[in-house]
Order: structure tokens, then sequence, then C-alpha cells
């Protein structure tokens, strides 16, 4: 019997085979170091369905390097579900997740793991300084924001986290096809219990992320209507403030009815209060019916993701 696995660190991978060579070695640089090379460790490497070559690099490195579990996936099912299912399949005691291009730096882990052995369950990194574009930082600053509003949380979410294999196992009980793992973790763990700490943050190597603007929003879309009622509580508060509005202009025209003083009706005013008000109908129809659609999606009981192939590191067996 050999020694347990304590860490495990699971890294999805969609298009980024430009970066998997490095970031293995640095991960294996940073082991070989840590808790002077005594540290029993697997790296866990899902592909979701890159486009790229990515499936070949890790294939290769898996062959050289008897610490990595291979995992492909049959298509893309977005970084979650990816890491949730590299989750599944690791065997250490502690986890840590981060991201395939090199902006989370395995140099510090440690001080992650300083504040997971104080006594927290859950650690996050939180960036010093964001080096992305404008257009970038504003995505995530939106998805963020969103996130924080859902799970009742004020600091910033990264993807880079530390927790403990206990965790794993409470989160592996929700079956949502549409995983947010960050969600999921706030339905079983209190505020209290998680820590934010400062890591720096370092760019890409070609200066891009495979998180657009555009993927970022429509990732806070998706946490929004997926793990939130909030659209439909504006659709609401827009429907109070209208019917009230209503109410108001229609006292309003019935006074001056009355004293004489409309004696045409006004067809402008018609027009635009219809087309106004259609408007709104149609809005608020929109946001029951993302509402409904996933519903929809949830009760075809469709999978959080199909596995192609795995190859299971040769550490840490019992």
């Amino acid at each position: 019997m050999t020694q347990k696995c304590k860490y495990s660190v699971i890294i999805p991978v969609y298009n980024g085979a430009r970066y998997l060579v490095d970031l293995h070695k640095e991960l294996n640089s940073f082991f070989e170091k840590f808790e002077e090379g005594k540290s029993i460790y697997e790296i866990v490497f899902v592909n979701d369905g890159s486009l790229d070559n990515s499936a070949q690099v890790i294939e290769s490195l898996a062959d050289q390097d008897s610490h990595i579990t291979a995992i492909y996936l049959s298509r893309n099912y977005g970084q979650h579900n990816a890491t949730l299912c590299g989750l599944r399949q690791s065997k250490g005691e502690i986890c840590i997740t981060m991201d395939c291009d090199l902006q989370h730096q395995p140099s510090e882990i440690p001080k992650l793991l300083t504040a997971l052995n104080s006594g927290k369950r859950l650690v996050y990194g939180k960036y010093d300084h964001k080096r992305h574009g404008l257009l970038q930082n504003l995505g995530s600053w939106f998805m963020n924001k969103v996130l924080c509003d859902i799970t009742g949380r004020q600091e910033s979410i990264t993807s880079f986290r530390v927790f403990r294999r206990e965790l794993v196992d409470l989160i592996l009980e929700f079956d949502n096809p549409r995983v947010i793992l960050d969600i999921m973790f706030s339905h079983v763990i209190a505020p209290k219990d998680v820590d934010h700490i400062v890591i720096s943050h370092k760019n890409t190597v070609d200066g891009e992320s495979t998180y657009t603007f555009w993927k970022l929003c429509q990732f806070a879309l998706d946490m929004l209507f997926n793990y939130s009622v909030v659209p439909l509580r504006i659709a609401s508060i827009i429907g109070l403030v209208l019917s009230s509005f209503s109410f108001l202009l229609a006292c309003l025209y019935a006074v001056l009815y009355l004293m004489g003083k409309i004696i045409v009706p006004g067809f402008t005013v018609t027009i635009l209060a219809i087309t106004f008000l259609s408007g709104i109908i149609l809005f608020t129809q929109g946001i029951f019916g993302e509402y409904l659609g996933r519903i929809f999606l949830i009760s075809t009981r469709r999978p959080q993701y199909k596995i192609a192939k795995i190859k299971k590191s040769t550490l840490g067996k019992k």
C-alpha cells in the first residue's frame, strides 16, 4: 500500500495547448521544493473539448509523468463542469483548482494553504491588480458583482481555489447540469469559513484569455437565470411602477376631461403608451421565457459531462 495522495491540482483545459508544457514544468518545480519534496501530488488535466492540439499535448505529458491524470471530455461542457469532473476523478486530500493559461502561479499556492490550515474551509486567491484590457476587466467586474450578490460574499471570486476533500463530497450531491462551483460552495459552507488571499496576477503569454468580455457577460447572465430570481423581481418592480404610473396618468386625464381641457383625444399619447407598454410586456415575457427554457433543460436530465477517455496517474493509490 502506497502513501495517500495529499494534493490534487485540477486544471480544466480549453484551447490551452500553448501553455501546458510551461504550466506542467512550473507545477513540478514547485512541488519538488514544497515540503522538501515529500508531498505526494497529482496534476489532473481535463481537456474540455479543445479545438487545438491540447489533447495531444496532455497525452504526451501524461506519457512522461506519472503524476498526471489525463481526462478527455466528449465535447466542450464549460470550465465549471470540467473542473467538477476533475474533482470527481481526483484522489488528493487537498484540492487546488487553477486555470491553464498561466494567470495563476504555482508559487502562490502556499499563501492559500496557510489560510486553509488556519481553519478556513475554502480559500480563494484574489488579484492585487488585473492585467487585462478594459473590456475584459469590465466583463470580469460584472460577473463578480453578480456572483457576489448571489453568494452573499463581499470579495471578488476567482477560479484559483484551495479546499479539502470533504467539501468535494458535499458539492457532488448537486446534479444541476449547468454547474457553477462557487454557488454550489455557497450552499454548503458559511461565509465565515471562506477566505480571500491577495495574489499577483500574471498575464497570459500572448496577453489573451479564453474568457472574452462577451463570454464573461454571458456567464454572469447564466448565473442570474440559473441560480437567482433577481430578473423576476426586476420584472415585478417594473410592472408595479408602470401600473402606478398608468393609474396616476389616468387620474390626471380624468381630471382634465372633467375640467373641459381635453377636447380632441391625443393620438400621439395613445400610440406612445401602447408602444411603450407593449415593449415592457415583451421584455417581462422574455424573462419568464428564459426561466421556463432553463427549467425545461434541467428536466431533460442532461449530463453534467461525458468522459471520452481517461488515463489515471499511478501515484497515491491506496
